[in-house]
Formats: C-alpha cells, sequence, structure tokens
C-alpha cells in the first residue's frame, strides 16, 4: 500500500484500510472482511468487495 498511497492519501481516498500484513490475516479468511465491514460500521452484506482475483471474491460472497 505504501507503494502506491502515503497516509494522507490513503486518509483521503478510502473509508477503512486493513491491510493483511499488518493483521495477519489473508484474503480470502473471513475474518479479514469482517473486520473491514466492523471498520466501516457496516454488515459485510452491505459492503462491494473489488479484486483481482476471482477466488478472494468468491470468499467474500459467502459472507452475504
Amino acid at each position: 500500500m505504501d507503494d502506491f498511497f502515503s497516509a494522507t492519501e490513503r486518509a483521503q481516498f478510502f473509508d477503512a484500510v486493513v491491510l493483511s500484513g499488518e493483521e495477519n490475516l489473508t484474503k480470502p479468511h473471513p475474518h479479514i472482511f469482517e473486520l473491514v465491514a466492523a471498520r466501516l460500521g457496516l454488515r459485510p452484506d452491505e459492503c462491494v468487495m473489488i479484486d483481482d482475483i476471482e477466488r478472494t471474491v468468491q470468499a467474500q460472497m459467502l459472507l452475504a
């Protein structure tokens, strides 16, 4: 993430940021999706997941 966005840009462009390395979780582990939703104050079924790897998107769909 640091290669693409500064901390200021992350705060400006994103409502929540969850970095798998900092959380010791990786996609498609369901808890990482739940963690993002909780930080946003939403349920997982109220969120949209965008990724370039199909299996990680499919895992998130199981929570909906």
